[in-house]
């Protein structure tokens, strides 16, 4: 006799719907194991913007120095970003797509209409990104600026 489990699957037994083994041209080209990697890069992104505010707020610096959060604070958006669209720029540059880690395969987009697809998303990532730090670094310049 089976046993409950078997016969009775949990949807916490089905991977995600967004989940994903297999390269799809413009919308997936990393498994989960490079989706995690991204996720702590974009972690190690935020902390160092937070310390790097905080050292600016405790040093009484001028509100201007707040613009040096741009930088890590669009690579930790970037990192954020492709994690969740699990969409690497990178691969999408040099035309590769990376899923060992996910019981799938890594290899070359030899295809021209996909490579395309995959710089069009790659771009797009990147543009939400810097916009996304932008504003949030404005944002935290006027806020700064108000103390």
């Amino acid at each position: 006799m089976a046993s409950p489990r078997s016969r009775y699957p949990s949807s916490s037994d089905e991977p995600p719907p967004t989940a994903s083994a297999e390269y799809r041209p413009g919308y997936c080209n990393i498994g989960h194991r490079e989706q995690r990697r991204r996720y702590r890069y974009a972690g190690v992104g935020a902390l160092v913007t937070l310390v790097y505010l905080s050292a600016v707020l405790a040093a009484s610096a001028p509100a201007g120095l707040v613009v040096g959060a741009f930088a890590p604070l669009a690579l930790a958006y970037e990192f954020f970003v492709q994690a969740r669209a699990q969409f690497c720029v990178k691969f999408a540059v040099l035309g590769r797509y990376d899923f060992t880690g996910s019981g799938g395969e890594a290899g070359r987009v030899a295809d021209p209409e996909n490579r395309r697809a995959d710089t069009t998303s790659a771009i797009r990532i990147t543009v939400v990104s810097v916009v996304a730090a932008g504003v949030t670094t404005g944002v935290l310049y006027a806020l700064v600026e108000s103390l």
